[in-house]
């Protein structure tokens, strides 16, 4: 049985875009919900691990954003800022004159 293909009216696309919209909406408000949550438990797992003495805190001197990382083993203390990819070092390279051989 073949169906024959139409173009949907303009009321049915009207009605399937407000699906879509309302579709859309529910899940913003799903992970809006969800972050909240997780930024509750990433504060807690903070709060234990500055109290352990087990977190290294770093603001990068170039956007100030604020690196935080555990202190365990297998875990590299980062040398880039994750929020502009700059270095973390705050410490600044100078090139020394070159000095002019005397003859």
């Amino acid at each position: 049985m073949v169906r024959e293909s139409r173009k949907m009216t303009m009321r049915e696309v009207q009605k399937e875009l407000e699906g879509m919209k309302n579709d859309i909406q529910q899940s913003m408000q799903f992970l809006n919900v969800l972050f909240a949550e997780m930024d509750k438990c990433n504060m807690v797992l903070i709060r234990l691990l500055e109290k352990g003495g087990l977190l290294h805190q770093k603001t990068c001197a170039h956007c100030g954003f604020n690196v935080n990382t555990p202190m365990f083993d297998d875990i590299p203390i980062p040398e880039e800022c994750p929020a502009c990819q700059k270095s973390l070092d705050e410490t600044k390279q100078t090139t020394l004159p070159e000095e002019k051989e005397e003859e």
